[in-house]
């Protein structure tokens, strides 16, 4: 395989990686926002949403290890530019980060502490 093959299907499954994290995020920030039952759920399950945050600062923290390993591959194996690509890859990490910032915000802010049963909660959907 050359080095150009290399740093192409490098380059396609980093922005995979970034594209999961990203998708990921605003998927369950949009169902978190928007569905009562779901939103309950979370809110009152117990260990549900510490759970959670840990689901998501650990694939944030192996996405961001995939992507540097990823960059340090590609910057043994190209030839210029590396200086352009290690911004590239940096800046992937901060959306990567970014991302991850507002699911665990929105656990953390919104279901942490939350007293109410299933009921109740759903109810004031409702009302």
């Amino acid at each position: 395989m050359t080095s150009d093959k290399i740093i192409e299907a490098l380059e396609t499954y980093s922005n995979v990686v970034v594209a999961f994290m990203v998708v990921q995020s605003i998927g369950f920030s949009f169902t978190f926002g928007t569905k009562p039952t779901f939103t309950c759920l979370v809110h009152t399950a117990s260990g549900l949403a510490p759970g959670l945050i840990a689901h998501f600062l650990i694939s944030t923290v192996l996405a961001c290890c995939a992507v540097a390993l990823m960059a340090n591959t590609i910057r043994r194996v190209a030839t210029q530019n590396v200086e352009v690509l290690r911004r590239i890859y940096l800046a992937k990490i901060l959306v990567i980060l970014l991302f991850a910032v507002i699911p665990t915000t929105l656990l953390y802010a919104y279901s942490i502490g939350y007293e109410a049963t299933f009921a109740e909660c759903v109810a004031g959907f409702k009302g």
